[in-house]
C-alpha cells in the first residue's frame, strides 16, 4: 500500500476490492424480497445503500455508515437489543477482531433469518495484528456458529488474499441457491453449498465449462500469433540469408563463433 493511500479513510482505501463486488452482487440478489437489513460493524463501508430493501441499519462500536436512507446506531452489538427480527444481518470482516466471538456468532443467527457473513481465509497468524482468530478456516466457522453454512464463496484479490463469504439461512433455501448460480462471477470466486441443489450444480458446472472453453479459445489464440510470428521471422531470415551482405560477412561469422567457443573452452 502506497503512503498516499495509507492516508485515506478505511472506506476508500478497500473501494477497488474484488470482495466487495462480489459481496454488492449476493446482496442484491438475495435482498429482492427483504423488508429489512442491518450490517452489523460496518466502520464506515457501505454495502448496502444501494438495495432496494424499505429499512437498512448501519451498527458498529465507533463507525456506523452515515448516509441518507440508513439508520445510524452507534453501539456495541453484543449489548444492543433488538427491536424486531431482520430479514437479513451483514457481518463482513468483523468476527475475527471479537473476543467474545462464539456469543457474537450465535447472536447473529438469531437476529435475522439470513446471515451474510465474512472472514479472511486462512490468513497466517500474525500478519495482521488486529486479528486475534487467525487462521479461520471452514472448521472454526462451524465452532463459531455451531452448523454448516448453506454457501460460501471465496474471493481472492490480485495480492493473492483471500476471504471467505458463507451465507446461513432459515428457509427459501431453492430460491436463495439459485439466486448465488446467477449471480456470482465464477472467473474471480470460487463457490461450495452444502445443500443438494442439482440445479445449481449444473449452473456451477455450466459456468466453469464455459470458462474453461474460453481459456482453450484464447490459449488457441495466442498460438496462432505465435506461429504465425515464428513463420514471418523464419521467412525474413530466409530473405537475409540470400543477400550478398549475409554471404560477404559469412566468415566473420565463422571467426566470432570460433572465438565464443575458444572463450568457452578457457573458462
Amino acid at each position: 500500500m502506497t503512503e498516499a493511500k495509507s492516508k485515506l479513510p478505511y472506506a476508500k482505501r478497500r473501494a477497488d476490492l474484488e470482495y466487495y463486488k462480489v459481496l454488492k452482487c449476493i446482496l442484491s440478489c438475495i435482498s429482492k424480497n427483504a423488508q429489512s437489513i442491518i450490517d452489523i460493524g460496518s466502520n464506515g463501508v457501505d454495502l448496502i445503500s444501494h438495495l432496494n430493501v424499505p429499512i437498512k441499519v448501519s451498527l458498529d462500536k465507533k463507525n456506523p455508515v452515515t448516509k441518507n436512507g440508513i439508520i445510524s446506531i452507534k453501539e456495541d452489538f453484543l449489548q444492543y437489543n433488538m427491536e424486531f427480527k431482520y430479514d437479513i444481518v451483514c457481518c463482513f470482516q468483523v468476527l475475527e477482531h471479537v473476543q467474545e466471538v462464539n456469543d457474537f456468532a450465535q447472536k447473529l443467527l438469531q437476529c435475522a433469518k439470513i446471515v451474510v457473513i465474512s472472514v479472511p481465509y486462512k490468513c497466517k497468524w500474525g500478519r495482521n495484528s488486529n486479528h486475534i482468530h487467525d487462521p479461520v478456516d471452514e472448521s472454526k466457522l462451524f465452532t463459531w456458529m455451531q452448523r454448516t453454512y448453506d454457501f460460501s464463496v471465496t474471493c481472492v484479490e490480485n495480492n493473492s488474499y483471500r476471504r471467505l463469504i458463507a451465507c446461513y439461512y432459515q428457509n427459501n433455501k431453492e430460491f436463495i441457491a439459485r439466486t448465488y448460480s446467477l449471480c456470482v462471477p465464477s472467473p474471480f470466486t470460487s463457490i461450495k453449498s452444502s445443500t443438494h441443489d442439482s440445479q445449481l450444480n449444473n449452473d456451477i458446472s455450466d459456468n466453469e465449462q464455459k470458462v474453461r472453453k474460453r481459456e482453450l479459445q484464447v490459449h488457441s489464440e495466442i498460438e496462432k500469433i505465435k506461429n504465425m510470428k515464428y513463420r514471418k521471422l523464419r521467412h525474413k531470415l530466409h530473405e537475409l540469408k540470400k543477400s550478398f551482405s549475409w554471404r560477404i560477412t559469412s566468415p566473420l561469422r565463422g571467426v566470432w563463433k570460433l572465438i565464443i567457443k575458444l572463450k568457452r573452452f578457457i573458462n
